[in-house]
């Protein structure tokens, strides 16, 4: 949910990430969803659920394994490019899939709100959301061989460190929205 101000504390936002909270609609933060498993009625999950929900996600054979590699990075222009494939185990319970290509940065170093509403100034940041490669709900990946390669490229803003980012893959299913599999590398 990030784009930056100049306020203390600083906001966040995304175009992305601002639709992900109005087509959800969530309620306020902290909330997450734990591979967006029971779409419509039950994906928003409190802090107290997270750990259970985990587990159990966990615990569930994998369908599918994302490989995911930095290709280059332009440092004039700003440009990061990715690639990677996607591999399917077994059949899938749907053929309306599609991957989702996130970038989060980490180490950032900006005033926080906390709990008792004092702002601690020198709060470090992590896994904040910056952008994606492929839109908000990602783009069709087709399957049907039981593999596919993709190649995606993003355009930095000056804010972003580079070297303290991360990309984050997933494949979905668009009709339920929940998650088959996930990888991420550090860049």
């Amino acid at each position: 949910l990030a784009q930056t101000d100049d306020k203390p504390p600083r906001a966040f936002r995304t175009p992305e990430g601002t639709a992900f909270f109005n087509d959800f609609n969530l309620f306020g933060v902290p909330v997450a969803f734990v591979n967006r498993t029971g779409y419509p009625d039950d994906i928003i999950r409190v802090q107290a659920e997270w750990a259970a929900d985990v587990a159990a996600e966990l615990g569930k054979p994998a369908l599918a394994e994302i490989t995911l590699n930095e290709d280059s990075y332009d440092t004039t222009n700003r440009v990061l490019s990715v690639s990677g494939e996607v591999e399917v185990f077994n059949a899938l319970p749907t053929s309306n899939t599609y991957l989702s290509v996130f970038l989060a940065e980490n180490d950032i170093i900006s005033p926080q709100t906390m709990p008792d509403k004092s702002v601690n100034n020198a709060y470090e940041h992590e896994h904040v959301f910056r952008g994606t490669f492929n839109s908000a709900y990602g783009t069709p990946i087709d399957l049907s061989s039981g593999q596919a390669n993709f190649n995606l490229s993003l355009t930095l803003i000056p804010e972003i460190v580079k070297d303290n980012c991360e990309v984050i893959a997933f494949v979905y299913d668009r009709d339920t929205y929940e998650i088959f599999q996930v990888n991420k590398i550090e860049i």
